[in-house]
């Protein structure tokens, strides 16, 4: 297989939000890495999409102004409850 081809298929299917307006590249690029593997496609078997990808910047935005919106603390929680002993 073209190292080219399969560099992009591994760039497309690596981040699916960069191409999430157009799903068939990215069902182009999982069947040739399947097929690059000498594996077999059965595209009658595959469901539609069950969930929608946003663009990361779009979808980060607006968590972002929804934290600040609500007043949430930005920062994660602790991993070990305050006066816990190790």
């Amino acid at each position: 297989m073209n190292r080219t081809v399969s560099a992009e298929a591994l760039s497309v299917v690596s981040n699916p939000e960069e191409f999430c307006e157009n799903p068939n590249h990215f069902v182009w690029s999982w069947a040739v890495l399947k097929t690059g593997r000498g594996q077999k496609v059965r595209f009658d078997n595959l469901p539609a999409p069950a969930h929608r990808i946003d663009r990361d910047n779009y979808l980060s935005t607006r968590i972002r102004r929804h934290i600040a919106k609500m007043g949430y603390s930005t920062r994660p929680p602790a991993l070990i409850a305050p006066g816990a002993r190790a």
